[in-house]
C-alpha cells in the first residue's frame, strides 16, 4: 500500500575558520510501512493439481535516530587532519500475518493464520580519523585513514500459528544478539618523478569480527566469524610519448578467516 505517518527531522550546524572546520548534524525518521498481498501457487501433476492460496499483510514501523559530529584541522595549506564520529540507534517493529486460505498440498493447513512479530533494537558507532598531505606539490599526495566501527543488534521474534477450525495453537520465540566490530587502516601515496615516471603505492588492513548468539526452540547457538585482510599494491607508469606509455602493477593480499558454530 505505501507509507503512513511519516516523520522526518534533520538539523545541521557548521562553523569554519582558516584553521578549523567543525560540523554536527542530527536526524530522526519514523513512520509505518504497510503492504498487503495475495500468493497463488499451483503444482500440476499427471493425476491431480495441488493449490496453495495465501493472503499476506505486513506492517513495519522503524524509529531511527542518527547523530554526527566532527571536524577538520588545517596545520598548513597542504595538510588536513580530520575526525568524524557517527552514532545511530534504531528500534523497529515488524508485524506479518499469513492466512492459508487453501492448501491442498497440506490440507491440515487450511484456514490457518500465522502471525509473526519481530522487534529489532540496536545501535551503530563509527570513528574515522583521516590525514592528507599534498607536500606543497602537484606531484605528491599522501592520504590515510583509520576507522573503528561497532554495531549491536538485539532481535526478538514471536511466531504464533492459529487453527481457525480447532483449539490448536502453536507459538515459538527466537532471540538473536549480533555483535559486530570492524577496524580498517589504509594509506595511499602518489608521486611523479619528472615528466615521464610516476608511482602509486598503498596498503590496507581490515579486521572484522562478527558474533551472533541465537536462542531457537529453547536451544542456544553461537556463531563467531573473523576475517582479517592484509593488502598492499604498487603501480608504476612511464610515458614513452604524449600518447603512449607503459604501466606495470602488482598487488599482494592475504586473507585469514576463522568460523566457529556451536
Amino acid at each position: 500500500k505505501g507509507e503512513y505517518k511519516q516523520q522526518n527531522f534533520n538539523g545541521n550546524v557548521n562553523f569554519r575558520t582558516d584553521k578549523l572546520n567543525l560540523f554536527t548534524s542530527m536526524n530522526y525518521r519514523t513512520g509505518d510501512r504497510v503492504g498487503d498481498g495475495l500468493r497463488e501457487f499451483q503444482s500440476a501433476y499427471f493425476d491431480r493439481t495441488d493449490s496453495l492460496f495465501q493472503t499476506t499483510s505486513r506492517t513495519s514501523t522503524p524509529n531511527n535516530l542518527g547523530f554526527r559530529i566532527g571536524g577538520d584541522y588545517y596545520p598548513s595549506t597542504n595538510k588536513t587532519v580530520g575526525y568524524t564520529l557517527d552514532i545511530s540507534e534504531h528500534k523497529e517493529l515488524e508485524q506479518n500475518e499469513i492466512d492459508y486460505v487453501k492448501n491442498t498440498l497440506n490440507p491440515d493447513m487450511d484456514d490457518v493464520v500465522m502471525r509473526v512479530e519481530e522487534n529489532d533494537d540496536g545501535y551503530h558507532i563509527d570513528h574515522v580519523l583521516s590525514y592528507e598531505n599534498k607536500f606543497d606539490s602537484k606531484e605528491q599526495l599522501l592520504k590515510s585513514y583509520a576507522s573503528f566501527s561497532h554495531e549491536i543488534n538485539d532481535v526478538f521474534e514471536n511466531g504464533v500459528m492459529e487453527y481457525q477450525n480447532g483449539p490448536d495453537r502453536a507459538s515459538s520465540d527466537t532471540k538473536a544478539l549480533e555483535d559486530n566490530t570492524n577496524i580498517t587502516i589504509a594509506m595511499d601515496y602518489e608521486n611523479e618523478y619528472g615528466d615521464k615516471l610516476g608511482i602509486e603505492t598503498g596498503m590496507k588492513v581490515s579486521l572484522r569480527n562478527f558474533g551472533k548468539d541465537l536462542e531457537y526452540l529453547s536451544k542456544d547457538y553461537k556463531n563467531d566469524y573473523e576475517e582479517d585482510i592484509y593488502a598492499a599494491y604498487l603501480v608504476t607508469k612511464y610515458d614513452l610519448t604524449d600518447r603512449f606509455g607503459l604501466k606495470l602493477g602488482a598487488r599482494f593480499e592475504q586473507v585469514e578467516t576463522t568460523a566457529t558454530l556451536c
